[in-house]
């Protein structure tokens, strides 16, 4: 053999052990770190799924804990004759932000139970309280203060219910700069 022929002949053979080798080892090599870099990808995943149920599961269980006492909610639902506390401390908590504000009471609004009476829902035994739908419409330029009124809506004394908030930032017209939030919600009253 001519060392042309002894060269070309090194050069085949070496390629051939070359692609030899990375079809048996390194290709299978990849594949099985590619496996298992999905396994762990799931596996993250489902250990973070699983540590938000724990902290949903603490936090019921917290609540839970701090409701022993069904009788404190009655006291926190106004008579229909006393709907002015509630609507005067949701007032005073948007006055607290330095916010302007207009609150529409949607009494006429509720659909009527049977045989003409106003729509009321079942708590406990025989109590059964009545909603009166509202929408706060809130403006103030400091995002901050906003935050500030959503924190007094949440601990308001008597029972309210949010069921919807729309915000909004104009950037044009008389409310330039203003955040603006439209809050739906209901007051619980206890019918006459």
């Amino acid at each position: 053999m001519t060392g042309k022929v002894k060269l070309i002949t090194y050069a085949f053979g070496g390629l051939a052990i070359i692609a030899a080798a990375y079809f048996l080892v390194v290709s299978p090599a990849l594949t099985k770190v590619s496996n298992l870099s999905a396994e762990e990808l799931a596996t993250r995943t489902e250990v973070m799924r699983l540590d938000q149920q724990i902290l949903a599961y603490r936090t019921a269980q917290s609540d839970l804990s701090r409701a022993t006492s069904k009788n404190l909610l009655f006291s926190s639902v106004v008579n229909d004759k006393n709907l002015f506390v509630p609507i005067e401390e949701l007032e005073l908590a948007v006055t607290n932000t330095n916010s302007s504000h207009q609150l529409k009471i949607l009494r006429d609004s509720l659909a009527p139970g049977p045989a003409g009476a106003p729509a009321a829902a079942k708590v406990l035994d025989q109590v059964s309280v009545e909603e009166v739908p509202y929408v706060l419409t809130a403006q103030n330029a400091d995002y901050g203060q906003m935050i500030n009124l959503f924190k007094y809506l949440e601990n308001l004394p008597h029972y309210t219910e949010v069921s919807e908030i729309d915000m909004s930032y104009q950037t044009e017209g008389e409310l330039a700069n203003q955040l603006t939030a439209v809050i739906k919600g209901v007051f619980l009253v206890k019918p006459k």
